[in-house]
């Protein structure tokens, strides 16, 4: 029900950006753009699911570290980021710390998130290379004691180009047409980052695709000018509703992901595992 309301609200979203005519060409096209990702991104997440036991056999899970989770894992530790930074050059506030924590610093974190899933998907699958020892050959030679050192007889001495042509600096106000702060947006990615360390693949997958939910979203509320209308605060809430389950969680004890507490030791060590 949740992803029925959230899918008509993106339709409706499609409609409303279609039919406004004070929009420029270009404007209407990112909008209608948006919310068509936000509409394919939530029926995405709806398709992941945890069956409770009463639920079944009307109910299969696919909530499981699968190696296709795992690779699409990989996949999301390059595609996030690729699109975070087309959401901020959009508005031409990709500048600053934003490309340095963007670029390198959640990239390289959700790379090594994928890294940690990748071998505890190995070692619970038990392959038959993995459960045996691994013998590594290591073949050590004698170095060189002779340098060769190449010299080039072209070398000429630098040309000093002089210019004489003044240009006039002017100042450019960067990220004016942001409506999600580019700095205060980081916050954001490091809550999510580590959020995503702590998750399942299709949890952190899900959590992906929540991060490309709001920023489509606050694209689409700024273009319909509904920023202060009731509906934003309910599709806020029904988002994170949809994804409190769609990244593995249910309202029931027996849903805790007690396997998480065990990321770092494998006993019971305090404060690790509490």
């Amino acid at each position: 029900m949740v992803s029925y309301f959230l899918i008509t609200f993106g339709a409706c979203c499609v409609y409303a950006c279609f039919i406004n005519n004070k929009l420029p060409e270009r404007a209407k096209i990112l909008a209608i753009s948006h919310a068509i990702t936000f509409t394919i991104c939530t029926r995405i997440v709806s398709m992941v699911n945890l069956c409770r036991e009463e639920q079944r056999p009307y109910c299969e899970p696919n909530f499981t570290n699968s190696w296709w989770s795992v690779l699409l894992l990989h996949f999301a530790a390059y595609l996030l980021p690729a699109c975070i930074k087309s959401f901020y050059m959009l508005s031409d506030s990709y500048h600053s710390a934003a490309p340095l924590w963007i670029g390198t610093g959640v990239k390289f974190l959700l790379f090594m998130n994928a890294v940690y899933w990748t071998f505890e998907y190995v070692s619970n699958t038990n392959f038959s290379w993995s459960r045996g020892p691994l013998c590594v050959k290591l073949e050590l030679s004698e170095a060189s004691n002779t340098i060769d050192i190449e010299e080039s007889d072209d070398m000429s001495p630098g040309i000093n180009n002089n210019n004489n042509n003044s240009n006039n600096k002017t100042a450019t106000i960067l990220g004016y047409g942001n409506v999600y702060g580019s700095s205060y947006f980081l916050l954001v990615l490091n809550f999510t980052v580590a959020i995503m360390l702590t998750t399942k693949p299709l949890g952190s997958l899900s959590i992906s695709l929540l991060i490309v939910q709001i920023l489509s979203l606050l694209e689409i509320l700024d273009v319909l000018s509904i920023r202060r209308n009731l509906i934003t605060p309910i599709i806020f809430g029904l988002l994170g509703y949809q994804h409190f389950f769609s990244t593995g969680h249910q309202a029931t004890i027996p849903s805790i992901q007690w396997e998480l507490g065990f990321m770092t030791t494998e006993t019971i060590v305090f404060p690790f595992t509490h």
